[in-house]
């Protein structure tokens, strides 16, 4: 059944409105809880990021929708035609030469946040671990022998979530490579910083270019769509990260891109750019994104596109599964496979779910999460690929909810963020609707108010990206400087130490050891060997650097008595 554009537009609000309530309590529940803060047991630091960073924007999410509904007042009006709602507001075409313009200043504004806001520091370990991979990349290997004299110490030196190889005593990412191999390129001309970056404006020339073929009769478009994705705080702070996310979103919008040519080479060329995205870390990003376009090539008959398009990624998939086999040398994964990852949620998961929707919400432009459900409400009149995007975008949310738990660090939802020029271009679609519900002159002032908030929120999500990131990357440089052979820190009596753990493939200097993880033939072991290049670096000298203590009653225990082996079990 079709919705009208004015009844449309209040739902849009109505949501808003929901989840910007269900984000404040959210906020209240977790206080309550106690895991805002250092904990110990939960690995919390996706809570603690959702109470401290989220209370602002979601307060100015539930302020516009309540604006929207007071603007939208006489929608009712417009329905009935007495309000002027077939004047476009006065925006002009998106020129070439302006959304060039745009690119590059994506470009510089993510390099820069990624050296000044988040220090060049990769904060999660995720993103350490695809330049632990690449950095083996470059120098010609796939695997980097371990030094005969650490093996023993391998799970007190080994990063969060590097891998290990018992046949060959190796140690590699563990994830599949395209994404750490086209960095190591990079890497080799001393332009690694730029990678990423470079990923977010190709990905706004890209939006540029989809908008404008899938809405060839509204000049409007391309800026809206172009609008709608420079202003999510989501994709400039994470294009300034080293996360893989920027790749994955430039490959989608790629593969879209080529998809639309409809002609043999684009398709050819699809498919092979599809099967290497299925192997820029993950394959979810992508596989996601394309199911509904497959769908739609069934239903439409169209058997030889699909036919060809799945062999290639099937080839490609079963490459990159032979590639996680031989990084294990051969060995069985662990915890049961890659199913036992994903599960029916309970009270927690679906709380989860909905903190993770508040998040979608408010890293976007609040007028873009407004056109965003103004879509879906509206799917009728959304074109066959722009139907396909929306399924993507859904479908994309609705897997990560059965995911067992919570994305850990992102800013944003980052796991949505592969999606985002879906969002950009269903928000480009949606914009008639606002003006065909409330007029030409409120939707302007919609759209106004919208984009200013979300400069308002920028700018705040940068402060506390820096004011969140800088701790964590002053500890990191202080250890990783210190004038000694090996650094053992107590990383279990602060926050997140572990993290910093942060040894490259080779060993260099100093070697950094989790002392917390040493037992007395440990301790006596690296004291032999290394005597005063020896330095321990205890609680007190992490805090003085940044880093927060745990509470004592969320210490971990102290290790066990010592084994004939250095690293307590």
């Amino acid at each position: 059944m079709s919705v009208n554009a004015p009844s449309a537009l209040r739902r849009a609000a109505f949501v808003l409105l929901a989840v910007a309530a269900y984000g404040g309590w959210a906020i209240w529940d977790i206080t309550q809880e106690g895991v805002v803060g250092p904990h110990y047991s939960s690995l919390n630091v996706y809570f603690h990021l959702f109470g401290t960073l989220e209370p602002v924007p979601l307060a100015l999410l539930g302020l516009f929708a309540v604006a929207v509904f007071v603007l939208a007042r006489d929608a009712r009006l417009a329905a009935q035609g007495v309000v002027d709602a077939s004047a476009a507001p006065d925006m002009p075409a998106l020129r070439p030469a302006v959304a060039h313009g745009i690119a590059a200043a994506v470009v510089i504004a993510a390099w820069a946040l990624q050296r000044w806001a988040l220090f060049g520091f990769p904060l999660s370990m995720d993103e350490f671990n695809t330049g632990f991979e690449s950095t083996i990349l470059a120098s010609g290997h796939v695997f980097q022998p371990v030094k005969a004299e650490w093996i023993a110490f391998v799970p007190a030196i080994k990063p969060v979530f590097v891998a290990w190889r018992n046949s060959d005593m190796s140690w590699y990412s563990g994830y599949i490579p395209v994404y750490a191999a086209i960095r190591a390129l990079f890497q080799l001309v001393h332009a690694e910083a730029w990678f990423n970056p470079l990923c977010a404006g190709a990905s706004v020339l890209l939006v540029a270019a989809l908008a404008r073929t899938l809405r060839p009769d509204e000049k409007s478009a391309p800026l809206v769509a172009v609008l709608a994705l420079v202003t999510s705080a989501q994709f400039l702070v994470t294009s300034g990260s080293q996360y893989t996310m920027p790749a994955h979103l430039l490959a989608n919008l790629a593969w879209t891109w080529l998809v639309l040519r409809d002609d043999t080479p684009s398709i050819v060329a699809a498919a092979l750019l599809g099967g290497l995205a299925l192997g820029l870390h993950n394959p979810f990003p992508h596989a996601l994104y394309v199911i509904p376009f497959f769908w739609r090539w069934i239903v439409r008959r169209e058997f030889a596109r699909f036919a060809f398009t799945a062999v290639v990624y099937l080839v490609f998939s079963y490459a990159w599964l032979m590639w996680l086999r031989m990084e294990r040398g051969g060995e069985p994964g662990a915890g049961g496979g890659l199913l036992s990852l994903f599960a029916v949620p309970g009270l927690q998961g679906w709380r989860l779910t909905g903190m993770n929707l508040s998040l979608l919400f408010s890293w976007q432009a609040p007028v873009v999460a407004l056109l965003l459900v103004v879509a879906y409400v509206r799917e009728a009149r959304l074109g066959e690929m722009e139907k396909d995007l929306a399924r993507g975008v859904l479908l994309t949310f609705l897997f990560y909810v059965l995911y067992g738990s919570s994305q850990g660090h992102g800013w944003g939802y980052r796991y949505m963020y592969g999606a985002l020029g879906s969002i950009a271009l269903l928000a480009a679609a949606a914009a008639p609707s606002l003006i065909e519900a409330v007029g030409a002159k409120r939707a302007q002032l919609i759209a106004r108010m919208g984009f200013a908030l979300a400069l308002v929120t920028t700018v705040l999500r940068v402060v506390q990206v820096e004011q969140f990131a800088g701790p964590f990357a002053q500890a990191s440089a202080y250890v990783g400087g210190l004038d000694a052979d090996v650094v053992a820190v107590e990383a279990s009596a602060v926050w997140y130490g572990r993290d910093l753990v942060r040894n490259d493939a080779a060993l260099s200097r100093p070697v950094i050891v989790n002392g917390s993880m040493l037992n007395q033939l440990g301790w006596q072991a690296l004291r032999e060997r290394y005597g005063a290049r020896l330095l321990a670096v205890g609680a007190d000298s992490l805090v003085a650097h940044g880093m927060q203590r745990f509470p004592p009653r969320l210490r971990p225990k102290p290790a066990p008595a010592p084994s004939t082996a250095p690293v307590s079990p």
